[in-house]
């Protein structure tokens, strides 16, 4: 009996998602943006939805070291009497984009060729999580 109003759930929620994913393709300003991101090695439809929804106007960043910094995939600092430290695990920023951008660069070095050859040059010197965010970058 609770195997089979598991299973109902389950299948209203699939349905339940299949509805939400009609609705988002049925919206017309993202395609060419949502093309050209999928273009991009480890970026699939969802991923794409995610950053397009998280990012909003793209020109709001002066430049990509800022939307970068935003996407929270560079380094904390904690600077204190001019002494510069290095912050790990910092949460500024949006926290939905850098696991888009986590994702996409998994998928990315799965099944890039040339990203594959980019990440592991950097997970010889550096711990895997780091080399991972430096191909999300």
């Amino acid at each position: 009996m609770d195997a089979e109003i598991t299973l109902d759930m389950i299948s209203n929620i699939q349905q339940s998602i299949m509805k939400i994913e009609q609705a988002i393709e049925r919206q017309i300003w993202y395609i060419e943006e949502l093309r050209m991101l999928m273009k991009i090695p480890g970026i699939g439809k969802v991923s794409a939805w995610t950053i397009l929804a998280e990012i909003g106007d793209i020109k709001r960043f002066p430049s990509h070291k800022q939307f970068v910094s935003y996407c929270r995939l560079v380094p904390g600092s904690s600077d204190s009497a001019g002494k510069r430290n290095h912050k790990s695990r910092c949460k500024d920023g949006n926290k939905y984009l850098k696991t888009a951008f986590m994702q996409a660069a998994i998928g990315a070095y799965s099944s890039c060729n040339a990203v594959q050859k980019y990440h592991a040059k950097f997970k010889k010197r550096r711990p895997a999580l780091v080399a991972r965010t430096i191909v999300a970058k």
